[in-house]
């Protein structure tokens, strides 16, 4: 049987959608698991019996915000917001769907929603035997690659709880405070309206959330704007301020920022890196655990954080102290990041191979 050319919303049933549970409902335990945007194929659990969304096949979430993609074979509830259910029609195989999703994902624009972008998807969808074969064979390949890049993952989640530590070991030998709104601006992002966006370098970088973080300073930008509202400079300490809370990157250049930001602009008194590294180190207190605390911070709640009282020269001390620990650590996990991307590569190369053969 020959290969059907389809739109992606030609490929799907439609389903009824499912009431949302909110973030800061999340808990830690409970009899229901909660599937959302976020990396973990679990990122919850509720109580709620009203709220499950009960399958008789698998489906896949897809992350509106995020890319991620959930292969799902058991009931749960929906998490909010920006996890989309996606359930292929009978004819078509999930798995051999959720493979095609994988290698036709687009690309990243940010902090911006991504749906859109798989409607203009065309596939080629095979026979329903055919698809089983390519499923089976995908399967038995890629299951040693999952394994390989989980095992790696969790190496890199070692290595931040390990930093971390770090972290909160040395911030938490000081009894001196002040708080953030006493030596810092905080500037609250706001966006442009969308008729100022453009990709052609026009005007100034527009950051709208944690997604454009590096590791440490922001990404290369995909967005500019025309029209400024609010800005930040070289030298701010960015906080993400909603969904995900309280990433940190240094900034090191003048942008236009948005919701999601805020930007944290020390006095003279203070080391910029000083205040990312604390941030770092309580990150998990402004988060909380799943669903608790914050699902966003507000300026006010910025200004009233609690920080250590030093003289400037015992932050730069500090700083620097960290800096040597971290490149002793970075240059243990290089071989670690070079690891994962040489398997994202080599699985990525197995689905090209089985599936763009056929594809536009």
């Amino acid at each position: 049987m020959s290969w059907r050319i389809l739109a992606f919303e030609d490929c799907l049933e439609r389903i009824k959608k499912p009431s949302k549970l909110q973030k800061k409902k999340y808990l830690d335990k409970g009899k229901f698991p909660v599937v959302a945007q976020e990396d973990s194929i679990i990122n919850g659990y509720t109580n709620d019996k009203n709220l499950i969304f009960k399958i008789n096949s698998p489906i896949i979430i897809f992350g509106d915000h995020t890319r991620k993609l959930k292969y799902i074979d058991f009931n749960f509830v929906l998490g909010a917001d920006g996890a989309k259910i996606i359930k292929p029609k009978s004819d078509i195989n999930v798995k051999f769907f959720f493979y095609y999703l994988t290698l036709m994902m687009p690309k990243n624009i940010g902090y911006a929603r991504h749906y859109k972008l798989l409607k203009k998807i065309k596939f080629n969808i095979p026979s329903l035997q055919e698809q089983q074969r390519i499923v089976a064979k995908l399967d038995a390949v890629c299951a040693g690659i999952d394994k390989a890049i989980s095992s790696t993952k969790q190496k890199k989640i070692e290595e931040k709880n390990i930093k971390l530590s770090i972290l909160k070991s040395i911030f938490s030998t000081n009894n001196s405070q002040k708080t953030i709104g006493k030596i810092a601006t905080v500037i609250a992002g706001q966006s442009p309206e969308g008729k100022y966006y453009n990709k052609a370098a026009e005007g100034i970088p527009f950051y709208q959330g944690k997604k454009e973080f590096g590791d440490y300073e922001l990404k290369k930008p995909n967005v500019w704007t025309t029209k400024t509202t609010k800005i930040s400079l070289k030298g701010d300490v960015l906080l993400s301020v909603r969904a995900p809370v309280g990433d940190t990157n240094m900034n090191q250049k003048k942008i236009c920022i948005g919701r999601g930001l805020a930007a944290i602009r020390v006095n003279k008194e203070y080391n910029p890196e000083f205040i990312y590294y604390f941030f770092n180190s309580i990150k998990d207190k402004i988060v909380g655990n799943v669903g608790a605390v914050f699902n966003s911070i507000n300026k006010k709640q910025i200004e009233n954080i609690i920080i250590p009282a030093l003289s400037f020269d015992e932050q730069t001390k500090i700083v620097n102290k960290i800096k040597l620990i971290f490149s002793f650590i970075n240059e243990i996990s290089l071989s670690a990041e070079q690891k994962l991307y040489n398997l994202n590569i080599l699985k990525s190369s197995i689905l090209k191979q089985e599936l763009s053969k056929k594809a536009l």
